[in-house]
């Protein structure tokens, strides 16, 4: 583990599961979704579940990671009646918390409302509460950080958010010109950083990603 004042580097998400804060959490964690099969800490423990089943009874087996729970909890999803899910896909997470609302460019007959450009207008300093879960992380590395901020943008005074991003996808929309040591340092300069966590492994995470952002918006 390496820590600076606002950023946390571990290994793997398995590290940062056998720390004192995750495993207190998870001690006094109950399941929010009765649907789920199997439980597990993270997607590389999802995976490798796979040698556990016959292949239809895998296929057929509905998966979940608990790490996605742990930080909406680290942020305080359960305290805030008034949340965004932005880039929310199947808005799962609203049916696990009623109060979210799920904006996305797609999945019309799932989302609350269309993403647009014209939605972050209009909804500019209005959330006391936003997440966004691996859907930010689809742009060019030199647009990425504008897009962060305007999460940021549509916080209320003293408003929070957490923010996942998958590397791997950065890289590829970025190409050539991508720099992960320039990916870190723009992090770590956004405003209103109050912590970034760092995952070394894998690259590629695509379920719950392998940079976790907590933007605090004090004022």
């Amino acid at each position: 583990m390496f820590v600076t004042k606002k950023v946390t580097k571990y290994a793997s998400q398995k590290d940062y599961c056998a720390t004192e804060e995750y495993k207190s959490w998870l001690a006094k964690w109950e399941p929010v979704d009765k649907s789920i099969d199997v439980w597990q800490d993270t997607a590389h423990d999802i995976f490798s579940w796979g040698n556990k089943f016959t292949p239809r009874e895998y296929i057929s087996t509905r998966f979940s990671s608990r790490l996605i729970f742990h930080l909406l909890e680290q942020l305080g999803v359960d305290t805030v009646e008034k949340k965004v899910d932005i880039g929310c896909g199947t808005n799962w997470f609203s049916k696990i918390y009623p109060s979210v609302w799920g904006v996305d460019p797609e999945y019309e007959n799932k989302r609350h409302e269309k993403l647009t450009p014209e939605w972050w207008i209009s909804n500019w300093t209005k959330w006391p509460m936003a997440f966004s879960i691996n859907s930010l992380h689809f742009v060019d590395q030199s647009q990425l950080i504008r897009d962060i901020e305007k999460v940021g943008g549509i916080l209320s005074a003293k408003g929070k958010a957490l923010i996942t991003l998958n590397r791997a996808r950065i890289k590829e929309q970025t190409g050539d010109g991508y720099s992960e040591n320039k990916l870190l340092n723009d992090l770590e300069n956004i405003q209103n950083l109050d912590r970034l966590i760092w995952i070394e492994t894998p690259e590629d995470e695509a379920l719950d990603g392998n940079v976790w952002i907590f933007i605090d918006k004090l004022y």
